[in-house]
């Protein structure tokens, strides 16, 4: 091989390993944006001070009622939560479920999506809490199966792989979140990219408990 073929080959090489490092960059970029801001949609309290939920019979609530109701958002909003969330990015799982009909130009990707088979590490150190919670990894030993409530801490959460699509505008992900053993629910979250800020364009529930 004449040297400029080798020079050939170098530049070939750096130029692939370049290219493959700027993808798995972005790959981890977006990411933890996308679980940032599921994160914080999920473990944030209802502010009942913005809107009132209503009463089964369609009666206005009771001053006294809607008093304590207010205060007790409060509580829950001021309150420092303690979030486990299982530390790998899991397998797809509800392998048969279609995208929402909102989104069905997702469908090509979510059969992408479901072919993952592999599971990768979760950094709790990059995603981004805007409330400051303290954020724990998970382990089975946290939890007393005699008991339907958590004790070691308020929510569990999980995320699944994420699959973008080849221009990093569309990515899907399923997310559960359990507030103890016997009240939970899980989601597949169909997101998209504009003006450089991911969004939840829709969701499709995967369980409930």
């Amino acid at each position: 091989m004449s040297f400029s073929g080798k020079s050939i080959c170098v530049l070939l090489t750096i130029s692939l390993f370049f290219s493959c490092n700027k993808k798995e960059n972005i790959e981890e970029k977006y990411t933890y944006e996308i679980i940032s801001l599921l994160y914080n949609q999920l473990t944030s309290p209802i502010d009942y001070s913005k809107s009132m939920p209503p009463t089964p019979n369609g009666m206005a609530m009771k001053k006294e009622d809607s008093i304590h109701l207010l205060n007790y958002s409060k509580e829950l909003i001021a309150k420092k939560q303690i979030i486990a969330i299982i530390p790998e990015l899991e397998i797809p799982r509800n392998r048969k479920r279609k995208a929402h009909h909102d989104c069905s130009e997702y469908e090509s990707l979510l059969n992408e999506y479901y072919i993952i088979d592999q599971k990768d590490s979760l950094k709790i150190s990059k995603i981004h809490n805007i409330r400051k919670d303290s954020i724990i990894h998970f382990n089975e030993s946290m939890i007393d199966k005699n008991r339907k409530d958590f004790e070691n801490f308020d929510i569990l959460l999980s995320f699944s792989q994420i699959e973008f699509n080849k221009e990093y505008d569309k990515a899907i992900i399923a997310t559960s979140m359990s507030t103890s053993r016997l009240a939970g629910g899980g989601s597949l979250v169909f997101l998209e990219r504009k003006n450089g800020l991911w969004t939840v364009k829709c969701t499709k529930n995967l369980w409930i408990s």
